[in-house]
């Protein structure tokens, strides 16, 4: 759980009532990825919806006998996985942390 607080400046949670942002807050959860660490692969679904709230998310995809290639970049206030059931990033693309995605305190 997190304070409603902490999802400020989110630009998919601004949008909500305090009410909803509160909603919000009590069904998510922190998560901590390492740079490079795979949050999941190619042809598999997102098993959640992230909000990014630091660092980088690289969306990329394998060609054999070739180093990954780059498609999208996600940052901060971006959203990663599903909502709604609708992807709202390229499903077919992996995901990796460019960089740690939240500094431990």
């Amino acid at each position: 759980m997190l304070s409603s607080d902490a999802l400020t400046g989110m630009p998919l949670v601004d949008k909500l009532t305090e009410e909803q942002r509160a909603r919000v807050a009590d069904l998510a959860r922190e998560v901590t990825f390492a740079a490079r660490e795979r949050i999941f692969d190619e042809n598999q679904p997102a098993s959640s919806c992230w909000l990014i709230r630091s660092g980088w998310i690289v969306l990329d995809t394998i060609m054999p006998g070739r180093k990954p290639i780059v498609m999208q970049t996600l940052s901060a206030g971006d959203v990663l996985g599903s909502v709604r059931g609708r992807p709202a990033t390229p499903a077919e693309h992996p995901r990796a942390a460019a960089r740690p995605v939240r500094e431990p305190p």
